[in-house]
């Protein structure tokens, strides 16, 4: 089966001994079958089809992606958010030439960080600090707005930072 999808035409290809059917889908509205045979003994069989076809056709196209859809949600920005600052601090490295550091990370609905942040001085880190005071800015705000309770513990930061195989890793 070759399923395809282009704007809001999807195509279904299956293929069995060279017969195919193909099933066009103009819209959520509209359906159009063409069904190509070799010869006419297959018609029972791909009446079947067509009643599993149709629905996941409409399925389909009930599910698309709208041009128009609705904007992150502000759990979904910070994931998001989140997902990008580790990603950049995790191309980090260390070495002779490079310095390992850590910053605060994450904010408690209580005060103070979740965690601290490992990176080296390889990357750019006045847009790791950037994103960083960014995102701790919108959690902070996000607790608030939402009621978000934590467990209020401190979170003890590293006493200084090791570079062990070109990684940043904290010492205690």
């Amino acid at each position: 089966m070759l399923i395809t999808s282009i704007a809001n035409v999807i195509t279904i290809q299956i293929f069995k001994n060279h017969d195919k059917i193909v099933v066009f889908c103009f819209s959520r509205a509209t359906i159009g079958i063409r069904i190509h045979l070799r010869n006419n003994h297959h018609i029972m069989k791909i009446s079947t089809f067509k009643y599993f076809l149709i629905p996941l056709c409409l399925l389909m196209l009930s599910t698309q992606c709208d041009e128009n859809s609705e904007p992150l949600s502000k759990e979904e920005q910070l994931i998001s958010l989140k997902t990008e600052i580790e990603n950049l601090a995790n191309t980090s490295i260390c070495d002779g030439i490079f310095e390992c550091k850590f910053i605060a990370f994450g904010s408690k609905s209580c005060g103070g960080p979740k965690s601290y942040l490992m990176y080296s001085t390889s990357i750019d880190t006045e847009q790791l600090e950037s994103l960083i005071e960014t995102y701790n800015q919108n959690e902070t705000q996000y607790n608030t707005e939402n009621g978000i309770f934590s467990d209020c513990s401190i979170v003890i930061p590293p006493t200084s930072v090791n570079c062990e195989n070109n990684t940043c890793v904290p010492v205690y």
